[in-house]
């Protein structure tokens, strides 16, 4: 018949420590990492006789918008 170990002897095992493992940082151009990320949208107030399409779509925007065009 095979023995069996104590219980005793699994308690008194060295625990298994966990090796360093590291992500592969990916490079950025950020030097610091809590700048705030900037917008691309336009900061400027939207000008009354300008529709939102032209602003959403540019140069799209203006020239669908002498076409008559609508976005969908």
């Amino acid at each position: 018949m095979l023995s069996q170990e104590p219980a005793e002897t699994a308690e008194r095992a060295e625990p298994i420590e966990p090796t360093d493992r590291t992500l592969p940082t990916e490079p950025t151009d950020r030097t610091d990492p809590t700048e705030p990320i900037e917008s691309t949208e336009p900061t400027d107030p939207m000008d009354s006789t300008e529709s939102r399409d032209q602003r959403d779509n540019g140069e799209f925007g203006e020239f669908a918008a002498r076409l008559g065009m609508r976005r969908s």
